[in-house]
């Protein structure tokens, strides 16, 4: 309502993809979108996997031009 916020969209796909070979899906909790422009990839997280940690490493690494955000 105070205008912080434009859209969001929770569980969200994201692909990752090394040198044009499908390695994994990454299925984002939320990506928040603000009316500046900006657009974030929120992962809401209690307990960290190995599985999880790699993941995560992997989607910033494919896609190193968005903002992921890690809340704990």
């Amino acid at each position: 309502k105070a205008g912080e916020v434009k859209k969001w969209k929770r569980q969200v796909k994201i692909s990752c993809n090394v040198k044009g070979k499908h390695v994994c899906d990454y299925f984002m909790d939320f990506v928040v979108y603000y009316p500046d422009g900006r657009i974030e990839y929120h992962e809401v997280k209690g307990f960290e996997t190995p599985v999880w940690r790699l993941k995560w490493k992997l989607s910033q690494a494919c896609y190193p031009n968005r903002n992921f955000v890690l809340i704990k």
